[in-house]
C-alpha cells in the first residue's frame, strides 16, 4: 500500500496563529483563495491559473486539528494526463502541538501517494508551500 504524503514542521508562531494561517489566511502562503474556514463544513477554493481545488472542512478543533476534504478539482499541468480530478476525495489533515517557543505542525495529505499521476509535481508543490512558504510565513508571526 502506497504511503501518503506527510511532513512536519516546527515554527515560532503559537498554535493560535498557526491555526489561523490554515483557516483564515491561506492565501498569504499558498494560492488565490476565495474564503475562510471558521467552522465545520466551511468551503474554500484555492486557484493557480486554470487549476483549482475546492475543499470542505470535515473536522475543526481550534488550535489542535483541522481536516480539509477535496470536493472538486480541475488540476491542469503540462505533460501530465488524467490528473484533473485526482485530489477529489483526498483529505489534508493538520495536527498542531504547541511546544516551547512555538508549534509543531504535522500535515498529512491522505490519498496523495505515488499511485497518483500527479504525485511528483504535487509532492514538490507541498514541499514548497508547506515546508517553505508556510514555515516562513509563520516564523514572521
Amino acid at each position: 500500500m502506497p504511503i501518503d504524503y506527510s511532513q512536519t514542521i516546527r515554527v515560532r508562531a503559537n498554535a493560535s496563529n498557526s491555526f489561523t494561517a490554515i483557516t483564515e489566511t491561506i492565501g498569504d502562503w499558498w494560492g488565490v483563495v476565495d474564503g475562510k474556514i471558521l467552522k465545520d463544513s466551511d468551503e474554500f477554493t484555492v486557484k493557480f491559473g486554470e487549476t483549482f481545488w475546492k475543499f470542505r472542512t470535515v473536522e475543526f478543533t481550534p488550535n489542535t486539528k483541522l481536516v480539509w476534504e477535496c470536493v472538486d478539482a480541475h488540476h491542469v499541468h503540462a505533460g501530465l494526463s488524467d490528473i484533473e480530478k485526482e485530489w477529489v476525495g483526498t483529505r489534508v489533515e493538520w495536527r498542531l502541538t504547541e511546544r516551547d517557543n512555538g508549534t509543531e505542525i504535522e500535515m498529512t495529505h491522505k490519498g496523495l501517494n505515488p499511485s497518483l499521476n500527479c504525485y511528483g509535481v504535487c509532492k514538490e508543490g507541498w514541499d514548497y508551500f508547506f515546508l517553505k512558504s508556510l514555515r516562513t510565513y509563520l516564523n514572521r508571526k
